[in-house]
């Protein structure tokens, strides 16, 4: 019987993808569904989307405000920004009448960011699901300990109840062993499907076979990225 695992992630396409997201999608869409059958909550954003859909090896229940097309900017604007305070609560809430069906075997805190905070209080709530904490946040840690300095003690709960976490760099791994992580931290790099940049390298990195080494990068030119480093 194939088990059923419970995402917990504040955004997940069509429109808005992140490397957390699309990781996400590589993922599951690798696991035979006879294996591994994968539910998702997560926010709705556009009114145009459905509340429920089948998104590969996903089913994807959406929740909180939405309006109609918006673009990135509109979603810090008035009503959307109050989307990610308010997906604690609406996801746990979604994720615990889905429970009563389903009865997942496992659930999936994609970051420890609000879909942490969702993840943690389910748990708490049902404490004999296994709990799976992914660390891939972009941010600064500074920059995220001071987001969450007023509540730090339930932050530091999304990490130390949960049965195992994976981070995709050691700097983010050192990150939740700060933050008291009770079990081993498995760092697993994102894949990269190599077989892209093998079949479109002529068209969009012309020279790429004369050149001795080729250095891409799609990361944010941000500090924390060492772009600069990789450059010098």
């Amino acid at each position: 019987m194939a088990k059923k695992v419970l995402i917990f992630s504040l955004a997940y396409g069509p429109r808005f993808w992140g490397g957390a997201e699309i990781a996400v999608k590589e993922i599951t869409d690798r696991i035979a569904p006879e294996n591994v059958l994968f539910d998702m909550v997560t926010l709705r954003f556009d009114s145009a989307l459905p509340r429920e859909e089948k998104m590969g090896n996903i089913s994807v229940y959406r929740v909180g405000f939405s309006v109609k097309s918006p673009d990135v900017k509109d979603l810090s604007s008035f009503p959307l920004s109050l989307n990610k305070y308010l997906f604690p609560f609406l996801a746990f809430f979604k994720a615990a009448a889905l429970h009563r069906n389903e009865r997942y075997d496992a659930i999936w805190a994609i970051m420890a960011n609000y879909a942490g905070f969702a993840a943690l209080f389910f748990k708490l709530a049902y404490p004999k699901t296994f709990y799976a904490l992914t660390l891939q946040e972009g941010d600064p840690i500074p920059h995220i300990k001071r987001r969450v300095r007023f509540m730090r003690p339930l932050f530091r709960r999304i990490f130390t109840k949960a049965d195992t976490v994976q981070a995709i760099s050691h700097h983010l791994a050192a990150f939740g062993r700060e933050m008291g992580a009770r079990v081993p931290i498995s760092v697993i790099p994102n894949g990269v499907d190599a077989a892209v940049f093998r079949e479109k390298k002529d068209r969009y990195f012309p020279g790429l076979a004369e050149s001795p080494k080729t250095l891409v990068t799609a990361s944010r030119l941000v500090r924390k990225n060492a772009i600069g480093d990789i450059i010098e």
